[in-house]
């Protein structure tokens, strides 16, 4: 068993700048901001009996371990260290209020234009720690400048020390260098679809059966055989700030910046037959990524897939046939070959 306690406060804060100039009336923000207090124990501690702990390796470092962990248990196994933490989330909304001219008369009308969909900042002080008490601050934003354009970002702000060798220290980076602290981690996508109208379409879903030889990011899990086709072209770009990089015979702290280009959609050939595919080129390495062919046939109740991934690393083919109910999931035939290519 274990237990723990918690209690929420949040409110919204509304904040309207009027302009009045050209098109545009006024502006607005939204602030949503919460404060949630959480306290658990310790389940490491030897009195609960859910840890045990052995001699790692020859300097005699010792690494506790949970006697009722399990890799395939959705609940996990208990937790290490005390709780008793103060978490922080602040969100946002950016508006602008603009003229609209209506389409019937000559009236004027207005309307809503996003310039942020959201900016929202969290993090968590824990009271109970030695040291590092204030946890990572998160930052995540998301915009659509365009239509059909989607944007999004997030980064990890630590507020700690990192030395040149990329150590971190339980002094601030503030107190050490006069900086808020360091991006260790951060992120930017960008995607739109060619065919817009397929967005929104959702009706007669099959469901996607996953190669078991490859982990990466799939298409939808859903395809519609009322969509005539459709095309994703999205950009990603990640940077590592605790990239550590071999200088002689010592590691010295660095950053790292990789990005990719991916291409994906779907065609329906008839109302019962569809492909999808999914392909890319990682801009970092210069080389192809994981790509993927799809082919689904609706079978009424039943329903087949035949995945085929040509080339690379985990060359492969996946053929399934199976019942749609998902009470009867369990009632398939599968088919599946690797070619390994190191």
């Amino acid at each position: 068993h274990t237990h723990s306690a918690s209690a929420q406060l949040s409110t919204t804060i509304y904040g309207m700048y009027r302009i009045n100039k050209g098109k545009i009336l006024a502006f607005r923000h939204v602030m949503t901001p919460s404060i949630t207090a959480v306290y658990s124990p310790d389940y490491s501690s030897p009195i609960y009996g859910y840890y045990g702990s052995y001699v790692a390796d020859a300097y005699g470092n010792v690494k506790k371990y949970a006697y009722y962990s399990d890799a395939t248990s959705v609940i996990g196994s208990p937790g290490q260290g005390p709780q008793g933490s103060l978490q922080f989330n602040l969100q946002n909304n950016f508006e602008l209020k603009v003229k609209a001219k209506a389409k019937k008369d000559t009236a004027v009308s207005t309307k809503k234009i996003k310039i942020l969909d959201y900016l929202n900042f969290s993090s968590s002080y824990n009271f109970l720690l030695d040291s590092f008490k204030l946890a990572p601050i998160s930052i995540t934003t998301a915009a659509t400048p365009i239509k059909n354009l989607n944007v999004q970002a997030s980064a990890i702000l630590d507020p700690y020390y990192y030395d040149k060798y990329g150590n971190e220290h339980k002094e601030f980076a503030i107190d050490e260098n006069g900086k808020i602290g360091r991006i260790t981690s951060a992120s930017l996508s960008m995607g739109t679809s060619l065919n817009y109208a397929a967005q929104n379409t959702k009706n007669n879903p099959i469901q996607q059966v996953r190669n078991p030889f490859v982990s990466y990011n799939y298409p939808a899990p859903y395809a519609s055989f009322d969509v005539p086709w459709d095309i994703h072209i999205n950009y990603v770009a990640n940077y590592n700030g605790l990239n550590r990089t071999l200088v002689g015979d010592q590691y010295y702290l660095s950053t790292q910046l990789s990005h990719n280009f991916t291409v994906s959609g779907d065609v329906t050939l008839t109302k019962n037959w569809k492909v999808t595919y999914q392909t890319g080129y990682d801009l970092t390495t210069q080389q192809p990524t994981v790509s993927q062919i799809t082919v689904y046939r609706d079978l009424h109740c039943w329903a087949m897939s035949f995945q085929w991934i040509p080339f690379g690393t985990f060359r492969s083919y996946f053929f399934n046939i199976h019942i749609k109910a998902s009470t009867l999931s369990d009632v398939k035939v599968d088919k599946r070959k690797q070619y390994y290519d190191f």
